[in-house]
């Protein structure tokens, strides 16, 4: 009986056994991110798990690049996977809604959109929230354009799925605004 009663407390004090919404709060929490964009949380999450396949330093994952003309932007990517030779290996629309089978449709137009746009023979730029620049070179032959959802998305025609379901990313999203409100964060 000793033995188990010990067995019982170390497994639950390891840290690996840690529930997944504290998992990703803890890797997630002290960045700059603007949790109080909804979509933020599930793109963070989706490039946490991204890194498990692609990983540091072979290849680089930035979300949130926008791309457009002089004159507008036209759109955003939310996840781009860079290889080695700083070329767009994967490109991901990310969305987590309730309603999975509009979040699809929106994920595909986007999609339609972003490859409408690198076709069209115009000159397109792209750039990340820190202003830095990249090249249309690097977009010209993307490898994958997946779609990726919260858990459960794959049934609804998602090309990945994230390992929480829409409820364990909006309590991880809420946790991050209220440390980053509270300062406790750091």
């Amino acid at each position: 009986m000793k033995i188990l009663f010990i067995l019982l407390i170390s497994a639950f004090s390891n840290p690996s056994y840690a529930d997944p919404v504290s998992d990703l709060v803890e890797r997630l929490k002290g960045t700059d991110e603007k949790y109080e964009i909804v979509g933020t949380i599930c793109e963070q999450a989706a490039r946490i798990e991204l890194e498990r396949e692609f990983q540091p330093p072979r290849y680089q994952i930035e979300t949130g690049i926008s791309y457009g003309n002089n004159s507008k932007t036209i759109g955003e990517i939310d996840v781009v996977i860079f290889d080695s030779d700083k070329k767009v290996a994967l490109v991901a629309e990310v969305k987590c809604w309730k309603d999975l089978n509009g979040a699809l449709q929106k994920a595909r137009s986007q999609r339609k959109r972003f490859k409408d746009t690198i076709s069209s023979g115009s000159k397109v730029k792209f750039w990340d929230d820190d202003k830095d620049q990249h090249s249309y070179g690097q977009f010209t032959a993307i490898q994958y354009f997946d779609s990726i959802s919260q858990k459960g998305g794959k049934a609804a025609g998602f090309d990945r799925e994230l390992e929480l379901s829409l409820e364990q990313l909006m309590e991880a999203r809420r946790r991050l605004l209220s440390c980053n409100s509270g300062g406790s964060c750091e």
